[in-house]
Parts: C-alpha cells; sequence; structure tokens
C-alpha cells in the first residue's frame, strides 16, 4: 500500500491554520473571514437574567375576587381574570377560602395558604389551565 504523504500533510497543515488563526479570546472561533472584534465581557450573571424575566414575563399589582371569578391587574396596566373552577383546589374552596389570595413572588404568583395552592400569574396569562 503506497503511503499518502501529501494527504497527511495537508491535514496537518490545515489543523495548524486553524490552531494559529483561532481567536485568542479562547472561544475557539476563527478569525478567518472576519475581522477581529474586541471581547465582550459576559454579562450574563443572575442580575441580568432577573432583569430581562422581570421585563419579559407579566406580573401583578393586586388580586382580588368577585363571585367565583379571580381577578388580578398586571403592571402593564391589563386586568385578567378567569373563574376559580379552572383549578381543581379553587373549584371545592368556598366563597371566603377563595377571597383570601395573596399575591406572591413579587407579583408572579397567587397563593391561597388555608387551601394551599399556588397559581403563577404568567401561567394564567399564557392560558395554561389544568
Amino acid at each position: 500500500m503506497k503511503y499518502n504523504f501529501s494527504f497527511q500533510l495537508s491535514q496537518f497543515l490545515l489543523l495548524f491554520c486553524l490552531h494559529a488563526f483561532r481567536n485568542p479570546h479562547g472561544d475557539h472561533e476563527p478569525l478567518v473571514g472576519r475581522a477581529a472584534l474586541p471581547r465582550r465581557p459576559n454579562i450574563m450573571n443572575s442580575t441580568v437574567i432577573e432583569r430581562t424575566l422581570k421585563e419579559s414575563e407579566p406580573a401583578a399589582l393586586r388580586v382580588w375576587t368577585e363571585k367565583r371569578t379571580v381577578f388580578f391587574e398586571l403592571t402593564d396596566g391589563r386586568i385578567i381574570g378567569f373563574p376559580a373552577d379552572r383549578f381543581p383546589l379553587l373549584a371545592k374552596a368556598t366563597d371566603a377560602e377563595l377571597a383570601e389570595v395573596e399575591l406572591r413572588l413579587d407579583g408572579y404568583a397567587l397563593r391561597w395558604e388555608k387551601i394551599d395552592e399556588d397559581i403563577t400569574v404568567p401561567g394564567v396569562v399564557a392560558g395554561r389551565f389544568p
């Protein structure tokens, strides 16, 4: 079998070029074909994620019940209401138990302590009911 030296040399040169023109910032993207851009700092920390979540997910300012309907007002001014019977534990609750709803998690959750029920505000806004 004939030894193919030129093929191995071309492989070596290719790997050498890829390594030589590798991005010096360590993200292993070759710089060939694009200008070397300054490295951006890694800004995806928990503060940025929390801020992004608060900007994109709806949160409630206040919550109340009327008859068997639960209403909450969102930070953007919308008022959302849903029938309590859409959730099994709320359907079994009395009107007095239903009225004891509280906002939790900075307006991202509704909580009924006596009946041990939690419902997320973004889930209701998105129409996710059991």
